[in-house]
């Protein structure tokens, strides 16, 4: 027994059904390329200063340039028993987190990076600070 030929209209449907399956593809990768997070590690080892620093010299500090918009957390701690002032500043030098105190964590969301942490203004220990930023794989 032969298998008649298909009608015209039921080849022009397969290739409709494709070209829908293929942009409901695209669109969806798209969607998910701008609102699943990756989530990246950081940290960073500043100090020991035993002296004060000369007039005009930064104070000890890290940095980090996370993407406009991800979130940001993580945790400092102080090499020792003395609590001493820990700050996170902006691109603009606006304080987004502040303490005073041997360990502590922070949260922000990036809006104006890079960002510095910094401790001091001579940290007398060593100061460690770590955590982790979240942000879409593409992000405007």
């Amino acid at each position: 027994m032969a298998v008649p030929p298909e009608p015209p209209s039921s080849k022009g449907h397969r290739t409709r059904n494709r070209v829908v399956v293929v942009v409901v593809v695209v669109a969806a990768t798209m969607v998910a390329l701008f609102t699943v997070p990756v989530t990246s590690s950081f940290s960073a080892k500043f100090g020991p200063y035993g002296a004060p620093l000369p007039p005009g010299l930064p104070i000890p500090s890290a940095g980090l340039d996370p993407p406009t918009g991800s979130h940001v957390w993580g945790t400092f701690s102080v090499n020792g028993t003395e609590a001493m002032p820990f700050q996170v500043s902006d691109g603009n030098d606006n304080v987004v987190y502040t303490d005073n105190a041997t360990q502590g964590s922070f949260s922000f969301t990036a809006s104006n990076p890079p960002y510095t942490f910094c401790a001091g203004p001579t940290p007398p220990e060593s100061v460690l600070v770590s955590g982790h930023y979240s942000s879409p794989v593409l992000f405007f």
